[in-house]
Order: structure tokens, then C-alpha cells, then sequence
């Protein structure tokens, strides 16, 4: 089973189609990052008085930059692992249908989508990072301040709370992309539809963006316990310091529970023999 699924690896991975999605990412994050401004301002103090306050939203500022990449990165990340597992079965050329077993063929396909997701995790950060580069932000005069006159900002939040929450930030994101591409293998065998399944994931990523920004981040049980893409909304409940302690592992939790129970009912459906015969007929 392992050759097969290595076999299949290598061919999922040789369609040069599903790495284009990495310089369409590039484009996006670029053009995310300028707008990420305005995002920080709506979703931390625009009207921020005090040095203490302009420490806390710098730090929203750079979780939101850094995060630039990740939302259109998760859900091409799920359109990946949809359009491999859609494809999995087609026949092509005068192939008779996947000579391994549709299970084996799927994890293939379904480790191929991790991968890629990986690689566009990469680029997200690349990109953030070379464009965080060209724009830096000099914090330390403002954390001397703050850490000198405790009297003066007795709700400052420490230097250190700030840069952790960018920290979750970043590695939440990060982590959401090979898990939406689990996600995505599921819906594709479970719709056979890439656009279908494109057009799935981007409205949910609405829905869950309107249900936080109206939920506000300080109700953490409404945006923990539902799955969620990186978003603008979603960034500024795992920076917060009050809820993003809770809201950080409880949602990846949720959002890995998901893409456990997609990805196991995809390749259930695939093993069931009257699934089998489907595909070999296709």
C-alpha cells in the first residue's frame, strides 16, 4: 500500500495546474497586506490615546499583516484538496481507471492536498515576512514607556502579551491550511464538484466572518467553537488577550475535528464496494 500511495503522490503532485495556486497566492497576499491596514483599525482602536494604546494596536496592526495570506491561502487550499480528490477517479487517456484500490488512490490524492497546503503556508509567510521587511515597525521605545511608568498605563497590556498574540496569530493560520485541505478532499468526494465545492468554502468563510464580527471577539464561545478560516475578524479573537488563550486551541481543535470526520467519510465512501464500482465505471 505504501508504493501505491507514494505512486500516487508523485502523480498528484506532477500536475503543474495545482502549483499555480502559489504565485496567485503571492498576488493575493500583496494586495492583502495594504488593505490589512484598514482591517487592523476596524477590528482594534482606530482612536488609539496614549502610548500604551498605540503599543496594543501596533500589535493588532502586525497580527493582521501577518496574517495576510491566510485566508485566500486556506481556501485554495480547500479547492486543491477538492479538485485532487475530484480527479482522482477520472479516467485519462486510455487508462481503464486507478489500478489501486479507491481508498489507497485517495489517501494519495489526500496527502498530495497537505502538501501543497504546506507549500502555500510557506508562501504566505514568505511573502508577509519580505513585505513586513520593507515596512518595519519600531516598538521598543514604545515598550520602554510602558514598562518604565506602570502608573501611568495600569491596563497596558506587556510588551510580551502583544507580541504572543501575533505569535498565535500567525501559527493558527499556519496551521489551518493543511487542515482546510483535509476539508477539501472531503467535500470533493462528497459533492464531485470543484466549483461547487470552491463556491461552499468561500461562503462559509463569509457566514463565519459575519458571525464573528457580529458576535464581537469578546463572546469567545460563539468564534471557538465554530470551525473557521483565518480571517480578519478571527485574527483579532486569537490576539485578544482576555480570550485568545481559549479561543486558540479550542477552534483548531474544532476546525481538526472537522477535517478528521470529512476526510474519514470520504475514504469510507470510496472503500464501500458499490462506491468502488461507481468510480471504476466513471
Amino acid at each position: 500500500m505504501t508504493v501505491t500511495v507514494t505512486a500516487e503522490l508523485r502523480r498528484a503532485l506532477g500536475v503543474w495546474g495545482w502549483w499555480s495556486t502559489l504565485p496567485l497566492l503571492a498576488a493575493c497576499t500583496v494586495v492583502a497586506f495594504g488593505w490589512n491596514r484598514e482591517a487592523a483599525e476596524l477590528f482594534g482602536n482606530y482612536d488609539a490615546q496614549g502610548d500604551d494604546q498605540v503599543l496594543a494596536q501596533v500589535g493588532v496592526l502586525a497580527g493582521q499583516r501577518w496574517t495576510s495570506g491566510h485566508s485566500i491561502g486556506q481556501l485554495l487550499a480547500l479547492v486543491v484538496g477538492a479538485g485532487l480528490a475530484v480527479g482522482a477517479f477520472r479516467r485519462h487517456g486510455d487508462a481503464a481507471g486507478p489500478a489501486a484500490p479507491p481508498r489507497t488512490v485517495l489517501a494519495g490524492r489526500m496527502l498530495a492536498a497537505v502538501l501543497i497546503s504546506l507549500a502555500l503556508a510557506a508562501t504566505a509567510l514568505t511573502v508577509t515576512a519580505v513585505l513586513m521587511r520593507g515596512e518595519p515597525v519600531a516598538t521598543a521605545a514604545l515598550e520602554a514607556e510602558v514598562l518604565a511608568h506602570p502608573e501611568r498605563y495600569p491596563d497596558a497590556l506587556p510588551p510580551a502579551e502583544v507580541h504572543a498574540g501575533v505569535r498565535r496569530a500567525v501559527l493558527v493560520g499556519l496551521l489551518g491550511f493543511p487542515l482546510w485541505a483535509v476539508v477539501g478532499v472531503g467535500v470533493g468526494v462528497l459533492l464531485r464538484r470543484v466549483a461547487l465545492g470552491a463556491a461552499l468554502g468561500l461562503a462559509y468563510y463569509l457566514g463565519t466572518f459575519a458571525l464573528v464580527s457580529c458576535a464581537g471577539h469578546r463572546n469567545v464561545l460563539p468564534v471557538s467553537v465554530v470551525p473557521m478560516f483565518t480571517h480578519a475578524a478571527g485574527v483579532a479573537v486569537v490576539q485578544d488577550p482576555t480570550v485568545g488563550w481559549l479561543a486558540t486551541p479550542v477552534n483548531l481543535a474544532v476546525t481538526g475535528l472537522l477535517a478528521a470526520v470529512l476526510g474519514g467519510l470520504a475514504l469510507a465512501a470510496v472503500s464501500r464496494p458499490a462506491a468502488a464500482r461507481r468510480t471504476e465505471d466513471r
